[in-house]
């Protein structure tokens, strides 16, 4: 990869497409093809692209969501997990610790009733933001963001909570929270809400590929069904 394209490229993109190169270089010496633009033509064929520059073209375009889903799947594919063993481990200790606003949710809403079991969505944050911005009731307080965001450096994460209605989504808690995921650079963020309303919530603001989503967060102390 040039120095000019690395200059323009974002850095988290231009590190997937490095480590694609890497990958292309390995197949290149143990195939062996005669030139490296031939075995990087090969690693694109094995994400669907005909060559090596659309891969690299639509990785230097595509929307951030999709981005993280592509980098997830790179990351964890075999050819990269063997040149970077090191980094795959520092990455599951980098995992963000969540916790439920209330484990009670009987009292915090009208669309929640007593006893109501709690669901987790994993939402598109560019969704989610313009849905939050869209409420009434949204405001920004720079040191309760700015606390969330330390947190979050921290490996801890509240998981908002919120009640879809028709017209939009009450926000019980969690401005805050979501608005330092956002200027953490986060592109997925979990939204807490009963289980019965999970799938209303989910056609709203739910990460829309149907695979990986690259979230960091651990959810394991979360008594909660995800979405």
């Amino acid at each position: 990869m040039s120095k000019i394209t690395r200059h323009f490229l974002p850095a988290e993109r231009a590190e997937i497409l490095e480590l694609l190169k890497r990958v292309a270089k390995i197949r290149q010496k143990s195939d062996p093809h005669p030139i490296l633009s031939a075995a990087q033509d090969q690693v694109a064929h094995g994400y669907a692209y005909l060559n090596w520059s659309l891969l690299h073209r639509h990785v230097a375009k595509m929307a951030q969501p999709e981005f993280a889903v592509f980098a997830d799947r790179v990351l964890h594919s075999d050819d990269v997990r063997k040149i970077r063993p090191a980094r795959a481990k520092s990455e599951r200790v980098a995992d963000i610790k969540c916790e439920l606003f209330s484990k009670n949710i009987g009292y915090l809403a009208e669309g929640f009733g007593d006893g109501d079991p709690q669901a987790i969505v994993l939402a598109d944050s560019n969704r989610l933001s313009e849905l939050m911005k869209s409420n009434d009731a949204y405001y920004y307080h720079p040191a309760k963001v700015l606390r969330h965001r330390e947190r979050l450096r921290k490996g801890k994460f509240e998981v908002p909570l919120v009640a879809p209605e028709q017209w939009g989504v009450y926000w019980v808690e969690g401005f805050h929270q979501v608005t330092a995921a956002l200027e953490e650079g986060m592109t997925t963020i979990p939204v807490g809400t009963s289980l019965a309303l999970a799938q209303q919530l989910k056609s709203l603001v739910g990460v829309r590929s149907h695979g990986k989503t690259g979230h960091r967060y651990d959810l394991s102390d979360c008594i909660a069904t995800v979405f």
